[in-house]
């Protein structure tokens, strides 16, 4: 167990490119999902409907890690 007094600070510059990453990560994440959502609907055929569904979870599990992303101030 971990003392309350032992908190260690995160160096702000340390932060800012861990923030900057994970929103680049965010963006590349997003409009890949875009791309994917309009190919889909792009395609005709049966497999359109396995796509559609590939995608919903695909997004659904986009924003459970949304969910769980809270930046901590401190460590």
């Amino acid at each position: 167990m971990m003392d309350q007094k032992m908190k260690m600070e995160v160096p702000a510059q340390i932060r800012e490119f861990a923030e900057t990453s994970v929103e680049q990560a965010e963006k590349a994440i997003s409009s890949f999902m875009e791309s994917a959502s309009k190919s889909v609907a792009m395609v005709p055929g049966p497999m359109t409907d396995v796509a559609k569904q590939t995608l919903a979870i695909t997004v659904t599990a986009s924003a459970g890690k949304d969910a769980l992303s809270e930046k901590p101030e401190t460590i």
